[in-house]
């Protein structure tokens, strides 16, 4: 049986969805497909390669790849790709597969936004400039085509200010789904009073409370001590992965443990320091380049936002 989701959390990006998922996925409502496969986006075709999803955008690749659900019987299906909100008809194409389907966006401070976007970027080696100061100067340029980091998946992603435009981003959203058939949540609210957020969400889903009152965080900022060995372990050879494989295989053929070398190597080279703040100077350069978003996210949220732009 195809079974279609009617529940998508679409974003945004560093503002909450990974902890959000974690908690409603223990709900016994509720059952979330593999995350951030950003199927209704086929402008992330790249990452979708990446993740392994390799059909064309169709209705039938969908249908495909939501019939993995587990076949229990569940009032909510969901997925969450944190870049559908990004997407020029991630959202569309939603509504186009599930008119009935319900969408929740979380939304956090665009200025704080593209700062920890970037630093995910360089976690991620699609990024490999470490001053964030300088990946904003270079946008234009590499709009254009240059000083594209090599192997950077997605180059549409390293224009930040397209990121943070959260209030357009909302807009076009809400001209596509039905009022009623849309939740937004913001960042400072998820964080100030996560189980409310959380019993909100289930309101909105029209699913009994279940009492949850322990909301651990998930998917903290990371760093990478090297680039080049994230770049090393993240995008490993084709000769690097037949070895693994051959050598898992005979060590398991001897009843002998096996160790993934390159993913050890990868953890040692992982750092949860943290960044320095960004200076005054470039923070109220974001801030004004930001500020007409911030205004309409105020505007659509019905919330004084003033503290956003300090």
């Amino acid at each position: 049986m195809v079974i279609k989701p009617n529940f998508v959390i679409i974003g945004s990006v560093k503002a909450g969805t990974t902890s959000l998922v974690r908690y409603l996925r223990e709900h016994p409502d509720i059952c979330f497909c593999n995350a951030e496969l950003q199927l209704f986006a086929p402008e992330f075709a790249n990452h979708r390669r990446m993740m392994g999803v390799t059909e064309q955008m169709s209705r039938a690749s969908i249908e495909k790849y939501f019939s993995g659900f587990d076949g229990q019987d569940y009032k909510i299906y969901g997925e969450k790709s944190a870049l559908y909100l990004l997407s020029d008809h991630g959202v569309e194409n939603i509504m186009k597969h599930n008119p009935d389907a319900k969408i929740v966006a979380m939304i956090r401070n665009p200025v704080d936004v593209v700062e920890s976007f970037h630093a995910q970027l360089l976690f991620d080696t699609n990024e490999n400039i470490t001053d964030f100061s300088k990946a904003w100067a270079l946008q234009d340029q590499r709009a254009e085509g240059t000083h594209i980091p090599p192997g950077c998946l997605e180059p549409a992603l390293l224009q930040l200010k397209r990121v943070g435009a959260l209030g357009t981003h909302l807009e076009r959203m809400m001209a596509i789904v039905p009022q009623g058939q849309y939740h937004i949540i913001l960042f400072d609210d998820f964080i100030k009073d996560t189980q409310k957020v959380y019993q909100d969400v289930l309101t909105f889903l029209d699913l009994p409370q279940d009492g949850k009152s322990e909301f651990p965080r998930f998917n903290p900022r990371k760093f990478n001590k090297s680039y080049w060995i994230a770049r090393f372990t993240q995008h490993r050879p084709h000769w690097l992965k037949r070895l693994q494989f051959y050598l898992g295989y005979y060590l398991r053929r001897l009843s002998l443990p096996t160790v993934d070398l390159v993913s050890l190597l990868a953890k040692m080279n992982q750092s949860n320091k943290k960044r320095a703040p960004l200076s005054t100077e470039v923070r109220q350069q974001l801030i004004e380049a930001l500020k007409p978003e911030i205004d309409k996210i105020a505007r659509i949220t019905n919330r004084n936002l003033d503290h956003w732009m300090k």
